[in-house]
């Protein structure tokens, strides 16, 4: 794939650069309302819905370790719009979401099997303890109780956000260039746009410019080459057979039908050429 940007079209690097943006305002933003609603909207809700671990593992299947910006982007917002006083949140929630990168290695299954939804459940599935288990390892370090903080983490509202991550990205396979590589995907799809022979933008210039006479004798010719390759073929298969004495009589006046058949068919080609060229 070309860096460059040749004949108006986008760059790989800016397509890239362009996916990574819009995912990232997306996550952004819905953390942003996400919190909001905690703290102002509806302050005595049980539950929210976080969209961090939905954005990183689905950026992590199309774009690999590009996937490092959201978890410890996500977990930065929600440091800062919470309030947090201390370094301990931001340690716990920047470095304890990036533990969700560690899913990449279950992609090494290949790509292509999240397309069966058990698949796509346990990737998303072990994203979901990854982050539990980073958080809970990084309290440690500032002596906060292990079973305490992995229950916490495994608790109601991260389940939640693990069932609502599994449902959009199961929607989202479904269409065929979400839930998927994009390297290869851009690789495949400029592939099957160089060989659409039957697309007319794809065709030869001078093809289209023939008339009717022109193109009725490139059809007959394409006829003659089938029917002269049939005819070399057999003549072909009966040289090397070896026939009976008894029947070297009637196999001789049949060779000569067939040669006089394929004369007559270099002589229809001779005269298909002679229109082309006037």
């Amino acid at each position: 794939m070309s860096k460059k940007n040749t004949n108006g079209r986008i760059s790989y690097p800016q397509y890239r650069l362009a996916d990574l943006m819009l995912f990232l305002l997306i996550m952004c933003g819905c953390e942003v309302l996400n919190i909001l609603a905690i703290r102002k909207w509806f302050p005595n809700q049980l539950f929210s819905v976080s969209v961090m671990m939905l954005v990183s593992l689905l950026v992590m299947v199309r774009w690999n370790w590009w996937a490092a910006i959201f978890p410890a982007t996500g977990g930065l917002i929600t440091c800062l719009l919470l309030g947090a006083s201390g370094i301990e949140a931001y340690v716990v929630y920047i470095i304890g979401n990036s533990f969700i990168l560690f899913d990449w290695f279950f992609l090494k299954i290949g790509k292509e099997k999240l397309k069966k939804w058990y698949w796509l459940l346990l990737y998303v599935f072990i994203g979901y303890l990854l982050v539990a288990f980073g958080r809970t390892l990084t309290a440690l370090c500032f002596g906060n109780d292990f079973v305490g903080c992995l229950v916490s983490y495994l608790g109601y509202g991260e389940l939640l956000n693990f069932v609502f991550t599994f449902i959009v990205l199961f929607i989202l396979s479904r269409f065929e260039s979400m839930v998927v590589d994009q390297k290869k995907y851009l690789k495949e799809e400029a592939y099957k746009r160089d060989h659409a022979n039957d697309d007319k933008g794809d065709r030869w210039d001078g093809y289209t410019e023939l008339n009717e006479d022109d193109l009725r004798a490139l059809v007959a010719m394409d006829e003659y080459d089938r029917a002269i390759g049939g005819q070399r073929r057999r003549l072909k298969d009966t040289s090397e057979e070896e026939p009976p004495e008894e029947d070297n009589r009637a196999d001789g006046a049949e060779e000569t039908d067939e040669l006089e058949e394929l004369e007559k068919l270099e002589k229809f080609e001779d005269n298909n050429k002679t229109n082309l060229e006037k």
